[in-house]
């Protein structure tokens, strides 16, 4: 299950739904180092992507890797810290801070569970294609969904 997490997380990294999260309010004023005004009141959002994608933290970060996190926990020796409901300051899917979604680990387990049935009693291919299709950026680039005109088949396998 370990490589199945490390799939998940590297997924959830290059393609999870919102390009930007973690919204907040700013309560006061802020100017920050680089002279950027943030005015009281306004919502600034983290640009997820930019971070999950980062050079400084990921090697090759537009590569998908599906090992990636499990070759994480084999070289820091740290494998709670890189499974894919954990959260950093460098991978939030499931945000960040103390407004973390507390249902991540229901949702990890049951996409794990759908994960393991569909390659159990299923082949699945793409219809009229041999490589993944690009996803589509949407609601002025903040929301990344799969390309839906794109069809996938679905054949119960007779044996197991």
């Amino acid at each position: 299950m370990r490589k199945v997490d490390s799939f998940l997380a590297e997924t959830q990294r290059l393609e999870g739904v919102l390009t930007s999260s973690v919204q907040r309010r700013a309560m006061k004023g802020l100017i920050l180092s680089d002279g950027t005004c943030i005015p009281k009141g306004t919502h600034p959002p983290v640009p997820r992507y930019v971070f999950h994608r980062g050079s400084a933290v990921y090697d090759l970060p537009g590569v998908f890797n599906p090992s990636r996190f499990s070759q994480l926990s084999d070289d820091g020796g740290e494998s709670a810290g890189h499974q894919m409901v954990a959260v950093t300051q460098d991978y939030f899917p499931f945000r960040y801070g103390k407004h973390v979604c507390s249902g991540r680990f229901l949702a990890a387990n049951e996409l794990k569970t759908m994960l393991a049935h569909i390659l159990m009693w299923y082949d699945v291919k793409f219809e009229d294609r041999v490589s993944r299709p690009t996803s589509i950026h949407w609601d002025s680039n903040v929301i990344l969904i799969a390309d839906p005109t794109v069809r996938i088949t679905f054949r119960k396998r007779t044996t197991n």
